[in-house]
């Protein structure tokens, strides 16, 4: 993990890094996996929220969000807990 960008030798040394090109290369790699991820989580939110399982559907009776699966509103509740 980068610790510092102070100094590039310093920092080389931290991350393991051969040159600064490939210090610069694995921070940007960094940043561009977190932005996927943050990306894909999004999409998933999207998805979920206009499906059965969102927040307006948890307001329906039970007989609307109950099927042979299951509660979906209480499996979503369950899954978007910390």
């Amino acid at each position: 993990a980068l610790q510092t960008l102070g100094k590039s030798g310093d920092s080389r040394v931290v991350h393991g890094a051969q040159t600064d090109a490939s210090l610069v290369e694995a921070a940007l790699m960094a940043l561009l996996d977190s932005h996927r991820r943050a990306e894909v989580d999004a999409a998933y939110d999207r998805a979920y929220g206009a499906g059965p399982t969102s927040a307006a559907s948890a307001a329906a009776t039970d007989a609307e969000t109950t099927d042979a699966w299951g509660d979906l509103a209480a499996w979503r509740a369950a899954v978007s807990a910390p």
